[in-house]
């Protein structure tokens, strides 16, 4: 029974890592969308082609949001004053869309490269 714990434990430490070692992100990339008055901030990211990235959406409004596009086939509940983390998979070069769903004026812009 002892040698089960130690093997189980070791197996555990290893897969978390020593005490405040950092977390490795699940994407090469993160970016950072700020949402506030209806208004994506920046409205445009540039990233690049062909790698995985994170976007960070950061909900500063009083309201929630659904943040969706079509073209990365994503949608995300934010609600209001959290924040979320979008992966988007590997792209190719393009123009793609970020909308919310309950305010439709509210758009951004990931423009790969």
């Amino acid at each position: 029974m002892r040698i089960c714990f130690v093997i189980a434990s070791v197996f555990l430490l290893g897969l978390t890592g020593p005490a405040g070692a950092s977390v490795k992100p699940h994407s090469d990339k993160l970016y950072r969308l700020v949402l506030k008055d209806h208004r994506f901030h920046p409205q445009r990211i540039t990233v690049p082609a062909d790698t995985r990235v994170e976007v960070s959406i950061d909900n500063q409004q009083a309201v929630p949001a659904v943040i969706m596009s079509f073209m990365f086939s994503r949608q995300k509940l934010v609600s209001a004053h959290h924040r979320v983390v979008l992966y988007l998979p590997p792209m190719g070069a393009g123009t793609y869309h970020l909308f919310d769903d309950l305010h439709r004026s509210t758009k951004a812009t990931v423009s790969v490269q």
